[in-house]
Protein backbone atom coordinates (compact mmCIF):
# COMPACT_ATOMS: atom_id res chain seq x y z
CA UNK A 1 0.00 0.00 0.00
CA UNK A 2 2.62 2.43 0.50
CA UNK A 3 4.14 1.88 -2.55
CA UNK A 4 1.30 2.61 -4.41
CA UNK A 5 1.04 5.85 -2.39
CA UNK A 6 4.89 6.90 -2.67
CA UNK A 7 4.61 6.03 -6.31
CA UNK A 8 1.73 8.39 -7.16
CA UNK A 9 3.17 11.04 -4.97
CA UNK A 10 6.33 10.81 -6.76
CA UNK A 11 4.27 11.00 -10.37
CA UNK A 12 2.43 14.34 -8.83
CA UNK A 13 5.70 15.77 -8.23
CA UNK A 14 7.11 14.67 -11.54
CA UNK A 15 4.23 16.98 -13.10
CA UNK A 16 4.42 20.04 -10.84
CA UNK A 17 8.18 20.08 -11.62
CA UNK A 18 7.71 19.56 -15.22
CA UNK A 19 4.82 22.42 -15.34
CA UNK A 20 7.18 24.87 -13.13
CA UNK A 21 10.24 24.26 -15.11
CA UNK A 22 8.11 25.38 -18.18
CA UNK A 23 6.37 27.89 -16.81
CA UNK A 24 9.32 29.84 -15.07
CA UNK A 25 10.69 31.54 -17.79
CA UNK A 26 7.71 33.32 -17.81
CA UNK A 27 7.14 34.02 -14.33
CA UNK A 28 10.39 35.14 -12.90
CA UNK A 29 11.00 37.71 -16.28
CA UNK A 30 9.93 41.03 -16.12
CA UNK A 31 7.88 41.84 -18.76
CA UNK A 32 6.82 45.07 -20.23
CA UNK A 33 4.27 46.10 -22.78
CA UNK A 34 4.18 49.19 -24.38
CA UNK A 35 0.91 49.60 -26.06
CA UNK A 36 1.40 53.19 -27.36
CA UNK A 37 0.55 52.13 -31.03
CA UNK A 38 -2.56 50.27 -30.00
CA UNK A 39 -3.69 53.22 -28.72
CA UNK A 40 -3.09 55.80 -31.97
CA UNK A 41 -4.56 52.80 -33.98
CA UNK A 42 -7.85 53.00 -31.52
CA UNK A 43 -8.13 56.51 -32.48
CA UNK A 44 -7.82 55.27 -36.70
CA UNK A 45 -10.73 53.23 -36.36
CA UNK A 46 -13.81 54.61 -37.53
CA UNK A 47 -17.07 54.04 -35.60
CA UNK A 48 -18.56 51.76 -37.86
CA UNK A 49 -15.61 49.82 -37.64
CA UNK A 50 -15.02 49.77 -33.85
CA UNK A 51 -17.68 47.12 -33.24
CA UNK A 52 -15.75 44.61 -35.81
CA UNK A 53 -12.43 45.66 -34.40
CA UNK A 54 -11.86 44.92 -30.25
CA UNK A 55 -9.69 47.80 -29.44
CA UNK A 56 -11.41 48.34 -26.08
CA UNK A 57 -8.66 46.46 -24.34
CA UNK A 58 -8.98 45.49 -20.57
CA UNK A 59 -12.23 47.78 -20.29
CA UNK A 60 -14.22 45.06 -21.74
CA UNK A 61 -11.98 41.77 -20.90
CA UNK A 62 -13.50 38.92 -19.47
CA UNK A 63 -11.59 37.37 -16.55
CA UNK A 64 -13.50 34.71 -15.89
CA UNK A 65 -13.47 32.93 -19.52
CA UNK A 66 -9.88 34.16 -19.58
CA UNK A 67 -9.05 32.13 -16.27
CA UNK A 68 -10.81 29.32 -17.26
CA UNK A 69 -9.18 29.00 -20.91
CA UNK A 70 -5.83 29.23 -19.28
CA UNK A 71 -6.54 26.22 -16.84
CA UNK A 72 -7.54 24.25 -19.65
CA UNK A 73 -4.80 24.83 -21.55
CA UNK A 74 -2.45 24.54 -18.81
CA UNK A 75 -3.85 21.01 -17.88
CA UNK A 76 -4.37 20.18 -21.01
CA UNK A 77 -0.75 20.86 -22.76
CA UNK A 78 1.19 21.30 -20.01
CA UNK A 79 0.30 18.48 -17.75
CA UNK A 80 -0.21 16.52 -20.86
CA UNK A 81 -4.10 15.12 -19.51
CA UNK A 82 -7.02 14.31 -22.08
CA UNK A 83 -10.16 15.91 -21.48
CA UNK A 84 -11.67 13.18 -20.33
CA UNK A 85 -10.40 14.03 -16.97
CA UNK A 86 -11.84 17.75 -17.14
CA UNK A 87 -15.55 16.67 -15.77
CA UNK A 88 -13.56 14.60 -12.27
CA UNK A 89 -11.30 17.68 -11.63
CA UNK A 90 -14.19 19.70 -11.97
CA UNK A 91 -16.10 17.04 -9.19
CA UNK A 92 -13.02 17.24 -7.25
CA UNK A 93 -12.36 21.49 -7.15
CA UNK A 94 -16.33 21.76 -6.04
CA UNK A 95 -15.49 19.38 -3.35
Amino acid sequence: MWSILIYRLVRLHRRIYLANMALSYFATKSWIFKYDKRLWLRTQVPPSDSKHFQLDGIENFEYTSYIRNCAWGAKLYLLKEGTDTFPHAKRHSIR
